[in-house]
């Protein structure tokens, strides 16, 4: 039985992790979504590759989420697995 727990926990954290992250995503507004969107995809995950006012919208965009809730209520679950 520990044996598919150990698989079927890994599952449960993403989905909790999709959960917190989803609604903090939905917090922003529909265009603040677009566009963070589609910076994100312009970088192709380097910021060299957007302008500066386009870096400081990213930053402006993603400052909105509440990154730290995320953390505060996934990290104590991924620490305490080990347990």
């Amino acid at each position: 039985m520990g044996g598919l727990r150990s698989r079927v926990l890994p599952w449960v954290l993403l989905y909790e992790l999709a959960s917190v992250a989803g609604a903090e995503w939905r917090g922003l507004s529909s265009s603040e979504r677009e566009k963070l969107t589609r910076l994100v995809a312009k970088s192709r995950g380097w910021p060299a590759n957007l302008s500066r006012r386009e870096r400081a919208e990213v930053k402006r965009i993603v400052g909105k989420l509440d990154l730290h809730r995320v953390a505060r209520e996934i990290v104590p679950k991924v620490v305490g697995r080990g347990r």
